[in-house]
This record gives structure tokens, sequence and C-alpha cells, in this order.
């Protein structure tokens, strides 16, 4: 490319997911806009943000610290050393943080092998820690289909679905009636409390 004249290449992170399990909850990623922009002097034009589901939640974290480091490079392009012992460089940059989910995979593509071509949701918790093992929102998507230069047409038509509706999480943000079950709830309080008695 240094042969033609105005053009550059320009390192990029690119992800890529391996399985397609867990959409809703772990979320996406995608540039910043300008309200972003305006609200918090961090990101700059360009920048990816956590956009829903964890990658949102934790955004902070995840996300680590700019730095700026000014590098020398000769004129094959290596690197040198850094320009003036370092003296022009701002804050080194931090890598983002990991964090631990309690989601469990295999659970978790169980949960959304069952509820293909249904809509709904399901959490399964462990009641001893509340750790939750899966959390299913039906119908989903492939999350791949949200990365790179195709993400904003693939959002567009995943947001303008008003019939499957793939990124409302079913899971966390369904209002659903707790019907029969809600009676042995009942029931258990008055046995509970001497109202009713077992016959």
């Amino acid at each position: 490319m240094r042969k033609f004249k105005g053009f550059y290449i320009q390192k990029r992170s690119l992800r890529h997911y391996e399985t397609t399990i867990g959409a809703n909850v772990l979320g996406d990623i995608g540039e910043v806009n300008n309200a972003i922009i305006n609200r918090d002097d961090y990101y700059k034009m360009g920048d990816l943000i956590g956009k829903q589901g964890i990658e949102a939640s934790y955004e902070e974290t995840l996300r680590g610290v700019k730095g700026l480091k000014f590098i020398q490079k000769d004129r094959f392009n290596r690197d040198i050393g850094p320009y003036k012992d370092g003296e022009f460089d701002i804050t080194p940059p931090e890598q983002g943080k990991d964090i631990k989910i309690t989601i469990d995979a295999d659970l978790q593509a169980y949960g959304e092998l069952l509820m293909q071509n249904k809509r709904g949701g399901v959490i399964a918790i462990e009641p001893s820690s509340g750790e939750i093992l899966a959390m299913v929102a039906a119908p989903t998507y492939d999350p791949n289909i949200l990365v790179g230069r195709n993400r904003s047409k693939n959002f567009t038509k995943l947001y303008n679905d008003s019939i499957a509706k793939p990124l409302f999480n079913r899971s966390l943000q369904g209002v659903y009636e707790p019907g029969s079950p809600f009676k042995l709830m009942n029931a258990l309080i008055a046995l509970q409390e001497g109202v009713v008695t077992p016959r």
C-alpha cells in the first residue's frame, strides 16, 4: 500500500462470536453516536460502546482506559522506540477487566433449543446462591450479524421486526401474569398461617 499515495492501513478489532447462544444476555457493541459523545467526553467518533445486555451494563469495567503513546518509526514503518523518552505520552492505556458471569453455557444452549420457534423467556436460578444459570429470551438472533459493516442494516431489520421482536428481552422486560401457578403460593401461605388445613 505504500506505493499508492493516499491509501493507508488502519488496524481495527473485529468481533466474532464462536457460539450464538445468549445474544440477549451478552448484548452487543456498536459505534458511539453524537449524543453519547456529547454526554461523555471519554468517547470519540469511531469508538465502540456496549449497546445492550452485559456489554452495556459493564461498559466501564470492560472498556479499560485509553492512553496515548508516541512511538518513533523508521522509514520502513518499524518501531524504533518512544518519542523523546515518552515525555509527551499521556497516561498509559489499561486493558479492560474480565468479568465472570454465572451463565452455564450448556444449560443456556438447552434452554434456547427448547424455546426454538416459541416466544417467551426462561430463567434458571441456583436457589442456594441466587446465581443466574440461564436466561433465555425467545426468539433470539445470531450476534454475529451485529458485527462489521452490516451492523446498522441488520440492527434496523431486527429492530423493525414487529412480530418476532428478537431484540426484546422477554426474560427481563416481558410482563406476564402469574396465572394458576400463583394459586399454589397462596395455598402455601394460607397453610403456613393456619388459615386452612391440609384437608
